[in-house]
């Protein structure tokens, strides 16, 4: 099994766009992760983006389709859908995967996989390099608390006795369909899982991973709480765990891999929270990208909300014009020289990436010939 690398970056991959981004001080993006609808069939209590109330809107399916066309004649790599909401809420969801990859980009998403039925699963099964399931809550009760089904989008299960288990149930049998049609097809898309560890879930952790692998899946991602904006419900107070209190946790939840099957404990995302920043400004946002459900494309999801840090909207511009623009070239000086890193959300997306490009950009190393 090729390793699953989840903890770090891998922008030593494209050094070609790294030399490119040294050498001009710009470069187009490598990675983007869009927000396809703003709202959910769920409520998890840990949600980052619960403060701006699930909105009732959807990318264009014709404005995003030609959209696509203009981020992979300039060299976008990847596509995560994922963000504000459930992606499989779209109605055109499946075409927007499709046509993702045969524009040549590479396609992820994050579900809750209730909503996965039979036919969308051998929709998007088949164009997906990666299909990650929000799964955090090892017994239907704990489940079904953590992700607080919405019966108003989507989700016609109630969290409470019976149908807190149908839930669980549910999810359960989704992600085992969508294994068994992988198998059967000899696809070649990872499904995997991940599970937000919490003083509320904690003492389930052990159980999902035992129902996950049960069912099928490639790994499973055990990640701590990011607070990722100050108006999010739950606190950082409230839901962070440190490593040390979970060592032994992990050792157990190691000892279910197998040949076919990853536990993978995100301990530099835990540690990154007692560590800190080495550096202080933000390189990492000319190497990836956020586009949220009303079109704005912005820098990174902590600060995708707020104007000063919006580039542009894809239904005024085109993204050419909206990357070399004159709006994201005055947020990008902000972020290279003014902005101060240690006040942003522990576990940012380009945290990685910026621990990377600080050591190429940032230090003075002496005798940097004697390699």
């Amino acid at each position: 099994m090729k390793e699953f690398v989840l903890d770090s970056h891998k922008l030593h991959y494209h050094f070609e766009r790294v030399a490119e981004f040294q050498k001009n001080g710009d470069c187009y993006p490598i990675y983007m992760e869009v927000s396809p609808v703003g709202l959910c069939n769920h409520r998890c209590i840990f949600c980052a983006y619960d403060y701006i109330d699930y909105p009732n809107r959807h990318l264009d399916k014709e404005r995003f389709l030609s959209f696509l066309d203009e981020v992979a004649s300039l060299g976008l790599k990847s596509i995560l859908y994922a963000g504000e909401g459930e992606p499989l809420i779209h109605k055109n969801i499946a075409d927007f995967v499709k046509k993702t990859k045969e524009v040549g980009i590479d396609c992820g998403m994050f579900s809750n996989g209730e909503l996965l039925s039979e036919r969308l699963a051998e929709q998007l099964l088949p164009y997906l390099t990666f299909l990650r399931f929000s799964f955090n809550g090892g017994d239907a009760q704990t489940y079904a608390k953590v992700h607080k089904p919405s019966r108003n989008v989507g989700s016609n299960i109630g969290s409470g006795g019976g149908g807190a288990y149908q839930l669980m149930s549910k999810v359960l049998h989704n992600i085992e369909y969508a294994v068994n049609f992988k198998n059967k097809n000899q696809l070649n898309v990872d499904l995997g899982s991940q599970f937000v560890l919490l003083p509320e879930n904690k003492d389930t952790l052990l159980s999902a991973i035992s129902h996950l692998k049960n069912a099928g899946v490639d790994f499973i991602s055990v990640k701590p709480f990011v607070f990722q904006n100050e108006q999010q419900k739950y606190s950082e107070r409230q839901g962070f765990i440190f490593f040390d209190e979970i060592k032994d946790l992990a050792k157990e939840a190691k000892s279910y891999e197998d040949d076919n099957f990853k536990v993978i404990f995100r301990e530099n995302a835990f540690l990154n929270k007692q560590n800190g920043r080495s550096y202080s400004h933000c390189y990492g946002c000319n190497f990836i990208t956020t586009l949220n459900s009303a079109g704005d494309l912005a820098t990174c999801l902590p600060y995708w909300n707020k104007e000063e840090f919006v580039y542009g909207n894809i239904y005024q511009n085109s993204f050419y014009e909206i990357w070399n623009g004159e709006k994201r070239k005055k947020i990008k000086s902000f972020l290279e020289r003014d902005l101060n890193c240690q006040k942003c959300p522990t576990n940012c997306r380009p945290n990685a990436i910026n621990e990377f490009l600080n050591d190429i950009f940032s230090k003075e190393i002496k005798h940097v010939n004697f390699i």
